[in-house]
């Protein structure tokens, strides 16, 4: 959705149903999820928790997160500073 005010960047995220999306962590982002629609199960640092539509999370930066996808998902993601950084495109992500 773009790049707002203190270096923040809105983005609207949808998850498939029946997916698994593999955890990650993003090194130097912090990521808001606030979840609009849809449920399942997001893994954090290996602790699973389930989400639904209403839930908000904080996802810290370095913080390993994945979904396991329940019905179709759809969240709006708040993240400091951008996961994909707007001028070199390059994205913070790191599956290791």
């Amino acid at each position: 959705l773009g790049v707002f005010e203190g270096n923040k960047m809105l983005e609207l995220v949808e998850l498939n149903a029946g997916w698994v999306y593999p955890p990650h962590r993003h090194q130097h982002s912090t990521a808001e999820l606030s979840f609009i629609a849809g449920e399942g199960t997001l893994t954090l640092n290996g602790q699973e928790r389930p989400y639904q539509k209403g839930d908000r999370i904080i996802v810290e930066k370095g913080t390993s997160h994945g979904f396991q996808v329940g019905a179709q998902t759809l969240f709006l993601s708040i993240q400091s500073p951008p996961i994909i950084d707007p001028e070199t495109g390059k994205i913070d992500i790191d599956y290791r």
